[in-house]
This record gives structure tokens, sequence and C-alpha cells, in this order.
């Protein structure tokens, strides 16, 4: 046992050693595959797929990078009928402007040989400019594929905009050095930017922002745009968001799927617009750092719109925070925008000491029913109380339902309830400083409630 612990903490300080985006290295190289036996072999039967290939397209006098080289590549895809096309060479690909993909109904199957062997270096791409930008086709699902690219840029750059299409696929990409990872873009008018998903991609810590819904054309939709199985890493001093859903943006019946590394308080999470963002899936996290900087981060800001997640979230170490993140069983959006929701139940630990201890947040505004187990050594009581938390105020009421056990051999006799600071206060003044656990389980009395977006 002793070994094993040693061995996880020894783990964890050579990820930190490491720097931004160890963690996600670790996790590509064994569990994930990526960019192992997976990616290798997929690559290789690729790349037997009839198309045209990069190599066929050698820069031409006067070029000093690979941006024109590889439009033509694009460009002879396109007049084929957008045939697959092969980034098949060993070294990066250097690039000064975007790279545009820009059609109808049909979009073309991209294949990079890896994300660390495939690399479209932007380093010199203008502020705000996206590496690769893909065009077109909204309303039809479109087909369309890149797969094993890695992406590096600079401090304003975009890896991949995603404007105006449907049913666009990025698997198993890598993104380092940019202002944004994926930026999905409602641009032109009319056009929404939907069932577009990023699969298995790794978001280092140097991509300030991994993913970004944005609208400039007053088009809110967003319906099944997302994430599945990514990585994402954030560095200590961040202080973007990994996600941001822009002002005026609507993802819903979307996937949201990541592994995350926390190492600061920044939220992971930013709404900035005003309708509900509703999401499916599981959001895992792993924290570090918590001994050096005692830091604590919330999924998605208080200060923001709610994200309501279908899924769960699953966390090593205790600094993580849901802030403006609701876990739903389900959840249904009105044609007036209030929400219907029906919440999850929820289970809590906490080691209480002498006098006043703070436990749960109490949701405001909806009736709880919470039993509590408290247990010690000769010392067991269980309560199902009855908690309500006022609307506009951190006060609220208690109202013991029933008392079901009470062994008191400890001679600590029962604690008081409360509502204080929006959180549930168990109080005794004659727990020991140590030693008594409370267990808490929480269910929302008539769960399917409204929000009103304001």
């Amino acid at each position: 046992m002793t070994n094993q612990k040693e061995n996880r903490y020894n783990r964890r300080d050579f990820l930190k050693a490491g720097g931004v985006g160890a963690g996600a290295l670790a996790l590509s190289a064994g569990a994930m595959g990526i960019p192992g036996m997976f990616e290798t072999e997929t690559a290789q039967a690729y790349s037997n797929i009839d198309g045209v290939k990069s190599s066929d397209f050698p820069r031409k006098d006067g070029e000093t990078n690979d941006t024109k080289r590889l439009q033509r590549l694009i460009n002879a895809s396109e007049n084929e009928g957008w045939i697959p096309i092969h980034l098949n060479e060993n070294k990066p690909y250097v690039i000064s402007d975007t790279i545009l993909i820009d059609s109808g109904d049909k979009k073309p199957l991209i294949f990079g040989k890896g994300f660390r062997r495939t690399v479209i270096n932007g380093e010199n791409l203008p502020a705000g400019k996206p590496a690769i930008k893909v065009h077109g086709g909204w309303g039809m699902m479109t087909g369309g594929m890149l797969f094993g690219v890695g992406f590096h840029g600079n401090e304003n750059s975009i890896g991949i905009e995603i404007a105006g299409v449907n049913g666009f696929r990025v698997d198993f990409c890598q993104f380092e050095l940019n202002k944004v990872g994926i930026l999905f873009h409602n641009e032109i008018l009319q056009e929404f930017t939907e069932a577009c998903t990023a699969s298995h991609c790794d978001f280092r810590g140097s991509c300030k922002t991994a993913v970004e819904y944005k609208q400039s054309n007053n088009v809110e939709s967003f319906h099944g745009t997302g994430i599945r199985s990514c990585t994402i890493n954030q560095g200590a001093e961040e202080t973007e968001p990994k996600i941001r859903i822009g002002e005026n943006c609507i993802p819903f019946n979307a996937p949201l799927e990541f592994n995350i590394w926390t190492r600061g308080q920044t939220p992971i999470i930013k709404n900035d617009g005003n309708e509900p963002a509703t999401f499916y899936g599981t959001i895992s996290i792993e924290n570090f750092d918590h001994g050096d900087s005692g830091y604590k981060v919330e999924m998605v800001s208080k200060k923001d719109s709610p994200v309501y997640l279908i899924g769960a979230v699953s966390a090593l170490d205790d600094q993580s925070q849901l802030g403006n993140l609701v876990l739903c069983d389900r959840v249904q959006v009105n044609p007036d925008r209030t929400i219907n929701v029906q919440t999850k139940k929820s289970q809590h630990l906490f080691q209480l000491t002498t006098g006043a201890n703070e436990t749960i947040a109490v949701t405001n505004g909806v009736s709880s029913i919470i039993t509590i187990y408290l247990q010690a050594a000769d010392y067991n009581y269980a309560y199902t109380l009855l908690v309500y938390r006022n609307v506009g105020d951190d006060k609220g009421t208690v109202t013991n339902l029933a008392n079901h056990k009470n062994h008191n051999a400890a001679m600590y006799y029962g604690p008081t309830f409360s509502v204080e600071s929006g959180k549930l206060v168990i109080t005794n003044k004659n727990f020991p400083e140590s030693g008594v656990t409370a267990k808490l389980s929480v269910l929302d009395i008539g769960s399917r409630y409204q929000y009103f977006m304001v």
C-alpha cells in the first residue's frame, strides 16, 4: 500500500515538473492510445484511400512557406468533387494565412499521419486568423472530417474555424499555442453551425481557450455541436476559460465530454450568453498543486449564466466546484426560454468539528429533503430534514421531520441545524475536534422547476 501511494504522488510530481500538457501526454500514451497504436494503424488504413497528396504539390519558385501549395491541394480535391486529402509528409507545414475549405453540401476527408507528426505551424498567422477554415453547407450533413493533425500557432491565432457547417468532425487532433483551438462560428446571414464535433482531441495549456462558440449574424443555434472524449490542460497562470459560450449563443442537445487537469482558480467554462445552454456527457477532473496554492476552481463561473449537463462529474481531489454547472437527469427548454429541469440527487461527506460546521450549499428558492447520518465512536444519529433557503437571501428554515436513530454512548447528544450564508450548518458544541462524520443525501422536492433567464 505504501509503495502504491508513493508511486501515485511520484507520478504527479513528474507531471508537475513536466509543465503544462504533461498530464495530457501521459494519458495520450496510455489509456486513450494517442498518439500510439490507434493513431498509427488508423492513419495507415486511411492512407490507402484514394485522393490527393500534399507531396504531389511542392512549393513553387519564390514561395517561402506552404500556404499556397496547401491551398492548391485543397483546390485539387474540390476539382475532383472533394476527394480525400492526405497530408503525407513527415515535416511541419508552415503557413502565413488561412487555408480555406469553402463549399456547399460536400466536405472532404483530410488525413494527417498523427498530431505529433503532421503539424501545421501558424506562428506567422495574422491576429484572429485560423490556420484552417471550413465554411458552407449549413442545413445538410456534409460528411467531412479532419484527422490526425497538430496545430501550433501564436497567442492571437485560431487553430480551426468551423463556420456555417453541419456535420463536420475534428478527430485525434492536438492544439498547442493558440488563442482558440476550435472556433464554432455562426458568421454569415442565416447560416448555423450544427452537429459539428471534436472527438479525442488534445488541448494543451498553451492553447488559451480550447473551444469557443461565437455568432456574428444573430443566429444563436449550435444544435449538437460540442466535444467528445477530449483532453484539456489548464495552466496555473491562465486567466481565460477553456470553453467559452459567446453572447447570444445557444449550444443545445450537444456533447460535452472531456478530461481536464486543473492548476488554478479560473473557471473552466464561461457562459456569456443569456440563454440556457444544455449539454450531455461526463466531465472528469484531476486537480494539481492544491498544497501550494489552495485554489478552488468552478466548472462554470457563478457570475455567468448556468450550463445544464445531463450527465456526471468525476473529480480527483477536492478543489473542484460545480459553480453554475447544473447536473440534470432531464432538461427541457421551453419556447418562452424558461427551462424545466429534473436535477440529480446528491450525496456529500463532511468531517465535523466542535461548534458550527458549514456543509452543503442549499439551492435558492427550492425545498429539499436532506437525509443526514452522523457517525463517530459510540455515536450514531440519523435525521430527515426539510430545508428551504429564502429567495434572494442567504437565510432559510430547517424542519426536523424525523430522528431515525440516536445512539449516544459518547454523550455528544444531537446537533442543531440552520441555514446560514446559503449553507446548511450543523452545530454541536459537544463534538470533539475530529472524529465525527456527516453523510448527507439531497433530493429537491418537485425538482422539475422553472428557471427564467433574464
